[in-house]
């Protein structure tokens, strides 16, 4: 018992020694990781958020249990879990700008949750460590109050958006795959600490609940429940639909997850009933543990939900090694042909539920971005990098000509055969350099992964914006890429061949010289007449070059087609919105029930327009294109890029 108390006493006390000094760093953390986040989710009204003040205050967290794993672990590595407790007196000043500059304040934080140390390598020198990292295995619980909301703030709702914005980013940023990493020799890596290779996917599938508690009470008799499913894997999150007036709803919905850590680490599953006027009520929770799921590669069970009185759901879990062999991805069944043909021509059509290989890029490093010719000012990079509809985008680098950014980025890819990764270098309102890679590139090499570089093509070809005062010419380096390839079992017991390639191997610059503001840009269309089901395909690829209405803030365009004169609402199609870029990439496919005969007296009618900014009346329009039919030819699939007109 007195071994406990003086092993407790140390755990206080060097907390206690150090919490001054971790005062520094999270400051730092706040301003470059949380801030830049938390303005990025927030409505464009209030994008102009700060953190004014932060203070840890003088109670450091607490540390209750410690957990030391001796088994499932290398000999060359500690690893231990902490369980923390935080109720301190920190003091956060914060400042969101609307009409005028409205200040907050951030109190009675606590913070509850268990976070893991690794050190690794061990080595036979001083300091016995090659290097450290800590996180998160899962998001923990955080709770804080908001103080002195005023003006802006008493608009119904926006107290809550920020608040849960600054929650969210406040408790994810050291949740997997965010890490903290600290190499303690020169010889350790520091991508090595902070960016791992995945371990695995988990396929999920939420199929259905039953017996769920009725929550809805009406005043002549029980009501039942208004149900959706949340599913967590570390900070990736996943939300069902909500079923309606129903204790025994059906989902079917699917999704995927990428798992970096298995031991340790556990799928959470929460179901809440819908209340539109009021806070979502819980109907029960579960949590499985992905390490077993591991060991049993899949299942498939009706599973009891937990601190609720009643209620099972049925879900299906598949796990997915992660293989670097071309073999194994000629294995994987492609179900895209099949969901085509079974579409409705009313509906868009869809992709395979699971993607078939995981592609991990490492942004690493800039070097040599020179400065701009006016009074000496240092370019702000960051990149976009895009894998179909899927985006990211790197940390900001303020004021940084050499910017080191090692970070690591994950899409899943569903036909890498066809697929391309785009990666464009900007500065905040300029595309300095665009390329594309095709993911085929990847499977032809000999190796699993490959290092390629950027370099900033002549200045003709860079988007330089209207009025600015500082024109620079950047160069920045991407990344290492390789493919993780998924083994997939048959869905559905449907056997289909692997897509064909169909395409050729290129790597380019993206020429944008006509990117100019003032110009409207311009759209890529496939068109295509099928006539065994008398429908017209269109497909979206991307649309490029697209105006900016706000200097400082890049267009969320999306894209909307009538196939005139039909303009009705069922007539009407639309790509998702994609956000802050004025090039998107879109790859969605619409089609149009038509005869062949009514073709020459049918128009496409096309439209990109600005997803409607916060409390906007209507979505601005960024570009137009209007298409005869009748002067096409659409025996073959026709592909081809069209300019875009303001009007």
């Amino acid at each position: 018992m007195a071994v406990t108390r003086i092993f407790s006493f140390l755990r206080v006390q060097i907390v206690k020694q150090m919490w001054p000094y971790v005062e520094g760093y999270v400051v730092e953390m706040l301003r470059n990781t949380v801030e830049p986040a938390v303005r990025d989710n927030l409505p464009k009204a209030l994008k102009n958020f700060r953190f004014e003040k932060i203070s840890l205050g003088r109670y450091p967290p607490r540390i209750g249990g410690v957990k030391v794993y001796t088994d499932h672990i290398g000999r060359d590595e500690i690893i231990m879990d902490l369980e923390i407790f935080y109720a301190g007196d920190c003091e956060i000043d914060l400042s969101v700008k609307a009409i005028k500059r409205v200040k907050a304040g951030i109190k009675d934080v606590q913070l509850h949750g268990v976070m893991r140390v690794e050190m690794r390598p061990l080595v036979p020198k001083i300091p016995l460590v090659g290097g450290l990292s800590i996180y998160f295995l899962k998001r923990p619980a955080l709770d804080f109050n908001l103080t002195n909301l005023a003006n802006v703030f008493d608009v119904p709702g926006l107290s809550d958006l920020l608040h849960a914005v600054i929650e969210d980013q406040l408790a994810l940023f050291l949740v997997l795959p965010n890490r903290i990493a600290v190499p303690l020799m020169d010889t350790t890596k520091l991508s090595d600490l902070k960016n791992p290779m995945p371990s695995g996917v988990l396929h999920i599938s939420v199929i259905e609940a039953k017996n769920l508690v009725r929550k809805d009470i009406g005043l002549l008799k029980k009501g039942k429940s208004d149900p959706y499913a949340v599913v967590s894997v570390g900070q990736q999150t996943f939300k069902t639909k909500v079923i309606d007036n129903t204790i025994s709803p059906t989902w079917n919905q699917h999704f995927e997850a990428i798992v970096f850590e298995v031991f340790g680490q556990s799928i959470d599953v929460d179901l809440f009933d819908e209340d539109r006027s009021d806070k979502d009520d819980p109907l029960g929770s579960l949590s499985l543990d992905i390490f077993h799921l591991s060991k049993l590669g899949q299942l498939d069970s009706w599973l009891p939900l937990e601190d609720i009185e009643h209620g099972d759901l049925h879900l299906h879990l598949n796990w997915q090694v992660l293989s670097d062999q071309r073999s194994d991805l000629m294995q994987v069944n492609d179900l895209t042909n099949d969901l085509m043909q079974e579409s409705s021509v009313d509906e868009c059509v869809t992709e395979s539920p699971f993607s078939s290989a995981v592609l991990v890029v490492t942004l690493d490093s800039a070097k040599d971005l020179p400065i701009g010719r006016k009074a000496s000012v240092m370019p702000s990079p960051y990149c976009k990098l895009s894998v179909g509809q899927t985006n990211w985008k790197s940390q900001i680098q303020n004021a940084n000509n050499a910017p080191v950014w090692e970070e690591m980025f994950h899409f899943f890819v569903q036909k890498p055969q066809i697929q391309a990764l785009d990666i464009e270098a900007l500065k905040p309102t300029t595309s300095i350099v665009a390329t594309e890679t095709d993911l085929k590139e990847l499977l032809l090499s000999e190796e699993p992964s490959t290092d390629k570089t950027m370099e900033t093509p002549p200045e003709k070809a860079l988007i330089e914006e209207a009025g600015s005062e500082d024109k620079e010419e950047d160069v920045t380096s991407s990344s290492s890429s390789p493919v993780r390839n998924t083994q997939t079992p048959p869905v559905n017991g449907i056997n289909s061949p692997p897509t064909p390639t169909g395409t050729e191997l290129r790597k380019r610059v993206t020429d944008k010289s006509n990117s100019d503001p003032s110009a409207s840009g311009k759209i890529q269309l496939t068109l295509n007449f099928d006539e065994k089901k008398n429908q017209l395909s269109v497909t979206v690829h991307k649309a490029l070059g697209l105006p900016l209405e706000d200097a400082h803030h890049p267009p969320d365009p999306y894209v909307r087609i009538y196939l005139l004169p039909d303009k009705s609402k069922s007539g009407k199609r639309k790509t998702d919105v994609i956000k802050e870029t004025r090039d998107a990439t879109y790859d969605e496919i619409f089609v149009f029930p038509c005869k062949r005969a009514d073709l020459s007296d049918r128009t496409l009618d096309i439209a990109v327009k600005n997803d409607s900014s916060f409390m906007a009346l209507s979505n601005p329009l960024l570009g137009k294109l209007s298409l005869n039919l009748g002067h096409l030819d659409l025996d073959e699939s026709v592909t081809e890029w069209y300019n875009l007109s303001a009007e």
